[in-house]
């Protein structure tokens, strides 16, 4: 699946896309709590699912990984965070919630991202992996902090530019940024939607993140 932009991206899985830097003016002076802001947000949907064909089949093939897992499914919905105070201050675009396993939700960032592009760089992080075994926690790790790196390089080198000065493009944007991925969130790709097999892998990672859970 090819995509404009991450608005268009956020438009296909959640029927909606941020308002960017007037989100994060709205919610600037707001005190973030992230179980506070995140109860509120389930709390305040009337949908178990985002209306986008998107959106409605990653739930339907979660909830189905669920079940094969042995998971009490039982109130699981997808809930989109576009515009809200979790987009603005927790940077998840979404959230996948099951109240079997309430402690853990899974928030999701849109991340516009072209397959060519993905390819070479997951190639790239697993030679420069040091472990056996590259994992897709690894991947999902290396994906986060490459998109906060490349944002953090972004807006400082918008500040140099108004100095006067450029600064040099980093060779590896993982290292421009010092956030690490929470377990819980997860980065998704154009790739991720663009097929059926793309969101049956993008459902089981979720799935089973859900299980492992599990008391």
């Amino acid at each position: 699946m090819i995509c404009k932009s991450g608005y268009d991206l956020e438009d296909k899985i959640f029927d909606r896309h941020s308002s960017g830097d007037r989100l994060v003016k709205k919610f600037k002076r707001k005190r973030k709590d992230f179980s506070v802001d995140l109860t509120r947000l389930i709390s305040e949907s009337s949908c178990i699912y985002p209306n986008t064909k998107v959106g409605e089949s990653l739930y339907w093939l979660i909830k189905k990984e669920l079940e094969k897992l042995g998971v009490d499914a039982t109130g699981f919905v997808f809930v989109s965070a576009i515009d809200s105070i979790t987009d603005a201050r927790h940077f998840s675009d979404g959230v996948f919630y099951l109240p079997s396993v309430h402690q853990f939700p899974v928030t999701v960032d849109a991340y516009n991202i072209d397959s060519k592009s993905l390819n070479l760089l997951k190639d790239f992080w697993i030679d420069d992996f040091s472990g056996d075994r590259y994992k897709i926690a690894d991947f999902q790790s290396d994906l986060f902090r490459h998109k906060n790196g490349s944002v953090e390089w972004k807006r400082n080198n918008q500040t140099s530019e108004a100095e006067g000065f450029l600064l040099v493009k980093p060779v590896d944007f993982r290292q421009h940024t010092r956030k690490r991925r929470p377990e819980n969130h997860f980065v998704i790709t154009p790739r991720d939607i663009g097929d059926r097999a793309g969101k049956r892998a993008f459902a089981r990672m979720v799935a089973r993140y859900f299980a492992s859970k599990v008391a």
